[in-house]
């Protein structure tokens, strides 16, 4: 892509398609793999799998998978289950909201309970920033 952009005089549009289809195709092995990693044992497995977020800029996806989607799979309180007759272009944006606000919920709620802030600096979207 960089050698395209950089031998061709592409537009504005161009450029703009070809990062996101650049962007799309880095995601595509990143999210299956980055799923199985959530549930590993070992601290070194959820460190990748927290790490590899990043690159789709979703990088407390752990906790609303792991804490919200498994306790609430298939229900209402559950972020990542589309309502029926929903189409994915309807339920993909409100599901990356739902889920980032009810990331950050269950980070501040597990930080209050061990007696930090909220918002302290051993949030985890501090880390990952």
């Amino acid at each position: 892509m960089a050698w395209c952009v950089s031998y061709y005089d592409l537009s504005g549009w161009q450029i703009a398609g070809a990062v996101i289809g650049v962007a799309w195709m880095s995601v595509l092995p990143l999210v299956p793999a980055a799923h199985e990693l959530y549930h590993a044992r070992g601290a070194i497995g959820r460190t990748v799998a927290r790490y590899s977020q990043i690159c789709f800029l979703d990088p407390m996806r752990m906790e609303a998978h792991v804490v919200g989607h498994h306790l609430d799979v298939a229900t209402t309180s559950d972020t990542d289950t589309a309502e029926r007759g929903k189409t994915l272009y309807n339920f993909a944006p409100s599901a990356v909201k739902l889920s980032t606000i009810q990331e950050q919920m269950i980070e501040c709620d597990a930080l209050e309970k061990r007696g930090f802030g909220r918002w302290s600096i051993r949030h985890k979207l501090w880390r990952a920033i």
